[in-house]
């Protein structure tokens, strides 16, 4: 039930506050911060000297927080149980109200994509949603993990939910417009928000 940092020399303890909820992911961006997503107690981030709290309305789908990804303007997506939000030089905004948001991934175009737990693979361009898996080979299946590729493509594991449980991930490739199936070899990587193809 405690959060520690080491500087090369000694560990440190957090404040205790930073470590009041369950925390679904512990991530840093290209800044230092570190974002520390709740399951209900909103978005923690801590930027070495003072804590800031997003979303804190106690009982809000809101403040589920699932996932977060930097894109190529040091923007900071956050996916919560209902809703994406953004961090950024405009502050803390609310950019879609809707959606169940992970996992997260940018690709080489600074492109957003995120999967919803029911509607399948999303991808987010301008301010507008696509929603890629309403029918063909994706869809009625739930997104596991994402990761673009060297070619530009998104590479997207997916499994189906059955009455005994659910099915291994299935690999596919998605350019915004297309999904195929992947080669068969492929598995999936340990981090879901891997950049550029490079595996962590």
């Amino acid at each position: 039930d405690r959060l520690y940092r080491y500087d090369g020399k000694e560990w440190y303890e957090f404040p205790q506050n930073l470590t009041d909820n369950f925390h679904s992911f512990l991530k840093a961006d290209s800044k230092g911060r570190i974002f520390l997503g709740t399951s209900g107690n909103g978005l923690l981030v801590w930027d070495g000297d003072a804590l800031t709290r997003y979303n804190n309305e106690p009982g809000h789908s809101t403040c589920v927080i699932y996932d977060m990804v930097e894109d190529k303007t040091a923007t900071v997506w956050v996916g919560t149980q209902d809703g994406l939000y953004s961090l950024g030089t405009a502050g803390w905004k609310q950019m879609v109200n809707r959606y169940q948001i992970a996992p997260m991934a940018v690709d080489g175009k600074n492109r957003l994509w995120f999967g919803d737990f029911n509607i399948g693979l999303i991808l987010y361009v301008g301010g507008q949603c696509t929603e890629l898996s309403k029918e063909g080979i994706l869809a009625g299946m739930r997104v596991a993990r994402l990761q673009c590729q060297p070619s530009g493509t998104m590479r997207v594991w997916a499994y189906a939910s059955t009455s005994t449980g659910e099915e291994d991930p299935i690999a596919f490739d998605c350019d915004g417009k297309s999904i195929t199936n992947a080669p068969l070899s492929e598995s999936p990587p340990i981090d879901s928000n891997d950049q550029d193809g490079e595996t962590k």
